[in-house]
């Protein structure tokens, strides 16, 4: 094999091994506060998670700040997933307890605590989570 087709071969091998471990690292683990509602206790908050990974997840647990209208911190609580399946929409519920909905003013994802992602793969788990909300409520990182 001539010196430039094994030049070739090799730079074909790196662009190959670039793609697969970039495919390996993409996508995100969307978390949206779909819906807010009063309970005996407080308030229960639905959220879905869209991780659109190519891998899941054993443990995901969120470290999160409950703001209330007045912008004070109204209480600080860890949901956690029992894990979250790759390439899989999942809905999980929680209750704010001793909040009413109406007192809750913002959500923030303090980080993301907790994160074990399957296969060893090594991932910032609080990087690649993107808060959103559909409610009045904002939910930021």
């Amino acid at each position: 094999m001539p010196n430039a087709d094994r030049i070739s071969a090799i730079a074909l091998g790196a662009l190959l091994l670039t793609a697969g471990a970039a495919r390996a690292d993409s996508g995100t683990v969307d978390v949206e506060l779909n819906k807010l509602e009063a309970v005996d206790s407080g308030c229960r908050a639905y959220m879905v998670f869209d991780n659109t990974r190519p891998h899941g997840f054993e443990a995901y647990a969120l470290d999160l700040v409950i703001f209330d209208a007045d912008e004070v911190i109204a209480k600080r609580l860890a949901v956690r997933t029992q894990g979250l399946r790759a390439e899989k929409t999942t809905v999980k519920l929680f209750d704010i307890a001793g909040v009413g909905c109406g007192e809750v003013g913002r959500i923030l994802l303090n980080r993301v605590r907790d994160c074990e992602p399957a296969g060893g793969a090594t991932v910032d788990c609080t990087a690649v989570t993107v808060p959103s909300s559909r409610t009045d409520v904002a939910f930021v990182k």
